[in-house]
């Protein structure tokens, strides 16, 4: 079996059992990944090392999505968190004349931080210039701020298709890289304490798996339990789907 997914009524139970898969499945492979959001990796790493009963392990690693990719691939320069800001806050600064909503929001402290997050969450749900071209609305106002964040959008793919690389395009890389089917020949990799996922990171489960490597992975799913109203079934079906 290529794939499995593990799911309980608390995450935290699910991902401890995703943990233990590392110890079962120890010897069978290579090397094992365990891919966590960036606040998880130190505790991760506590439990995988309880789990395995070891002090070290060099045939086990817990990692970010983002640091497997600075890991594996040969990306140099990447716009981080904060030089993305400040593109934002540049690209705001520069079409100001341009904009209904958003002029002069460049003077506005943390604006350009919260922008920056939105283009963020909308290149990691696959959502492009034209998908945004088709989206409107009833409300003047809603259809002003979308024109506003199509040009800031716009130009800021611009910059990175000139060469100013982020972490969206080091997602994009390494799909490219698991569907080679040789890089990750013989590993094994294991997702644990993710609350949601974005399209990108169904799209790189989805090519681990497409590619032959053993993945695990571990959800909520609500039971009708008092914690229903926590957790929603939509991750548990959108992976039990792929």
């Amino acid at each position: 079996m290529r794939a499995k997914l593990i799911y309980s009524d608390v995450l935290y139970t699910a991902s401890n059992e995703c943990l233990s898969e590392v110890k079962v499945n120890y010897d069978k492979y290579n090397k094992h990944y365990i891919i966590v959001p960036d606040k998880y990796t130190l505790i991760c790493e506590k439990m995988l090392l309880n789990a395995l009963n070891v002090d070290c392990s060099f045939k086990a690693e817990v990692l970010s999505l983002n640091r497997l990719c600075s890991k594996v691939l040969d990306i140099k320069e990447v716009l981080d968190k904060q030089s993305g800001i400040v593109l934002i806050q540049k690209i705001l600064f520069e079409n100001n004349d341009k904009f209904k909503v958003f002029k002069n929001m460049y003077k506005k402290v943390g604006f350009a931080e919260k922008l920056y997050s939105t283009i963020m969450q909308i290149k990691s749900s696959n959502v492009t210039i034209d998908d945004l071209s088709l989206c409107g609305s009833d409300e003047a106002i809603l259809n002003a701020k979308l024109e506003d964040l199509k040009i800031v959008y716009s130009v800021y793919e611009n910059s990175v298709a000139n060469g100013l690389y982020d972490g969206i395009y080091k997602l994009d890389q390494l799909v490219k890289l698991i569907n080679n089917k040789q890089f990750f020949k013989n590993c094994a990799f294991y997702f644990a304490f993710f609350d949601f996922f974005t399209q990108k990171e169904y799209q790189i489960i989805d090519s681990l798996i497409g590619s032959g490597v053993f993945v695990c992975m571990a959800t909520s799913y609500a039971t009708g339990k008092p914690n229903e109203h926590i957790y929603t079934n939509t991750e548990y079906t959108n992976l039990n789907a792929i």
